[in-house]
C-alpha cells in the first residue's frame, strides 16, 4: 500500500482525501512525507483497470468477510472462483468508517458507490473471474 500511495501522491492535492470523515480512529497526515498507514481510511484493490470498469479500485477499510486475511503486505483476499467464496460473507464491520451494513467503494470507472451488506455481496459474487480478474481472486491492500 505504501508503494501505491507514493505513486499517486503527486496527483493528490492533500492528504485529507485519504481520510474518511466518519473514520474517527484515524487522523490526517500533515503532508505526504509523514504519511503513515494510520493516516489512511481506505484499502486499495489490485484488479482495478480501465478495461474492467466494474472492479473495485478502493474501498473503506471496514470491509470484512475475506477468504484469506493478513497475507504479506496487509493483503486480504476474496477467492471469486469458488461457490463457497468468502465473497458471500462480505460485510461492513461496525468498528470503522460508516459502521455496520454501510460502506463506500470507488470503482475503476471513477464512480463512487454506497453499499449495504447485501449489495456488497451481490457485487462481489457477480464478477466474472475469468474476465475481470487476473487469477480468480480480488485482493485488497489494507492500511
Amino acid at each position: 500500500m505504501n508503494l501505491q500511495l507514493s505513486v499517486v501522491s503527486n496527483q493528490l492535492h492533500s492528504t485529507q482525501i485519504l481520510l474518511c470523515p466518519n473514520d474517527t480512529r484515524r487522523i490526517a497526515a500533515t503532508n505526504f512525507a509523514t504519511l503513515a498507514l494510520t493516516n489512511v481510511s481506505y484499502c486499495l484493490a489490485n484488479e482495478a483497470d480501465e478495461k474492467r470498469p466494474r472492479m473495485f479500485l478502493a474501498s473503506e477499510r471496514n470491509m470484512s468477510g475475506f477468504d484469506f486475511t493478513g497475507l504479506p503486505d496487509n493483503i486480504n483476499c476474496f477467492i471469486l472462483t469458488s461457490p463457497d467464496s468468502g465473497a458471500r460473507a462480505a460485510k461492513w464491520w461496525r468498528g470503522a468508517c460508516h459502521g455496520a451494513n454501510a460502506g463506500t467503494a470507488l470503482l475503476s470507472d471513477g464512480s463512487v458507490h454506497a453499499f449495504n451488506d447485501p449489495r456488497l455481496v451481490q457485487t462481489l459474487v457477480n464478477y466474472d473471474p475469468a474476465k475481470e480478474t487476473d487469477d480468480g481472486t480480488l485482493q485488497f491492500y489494507f492500511p
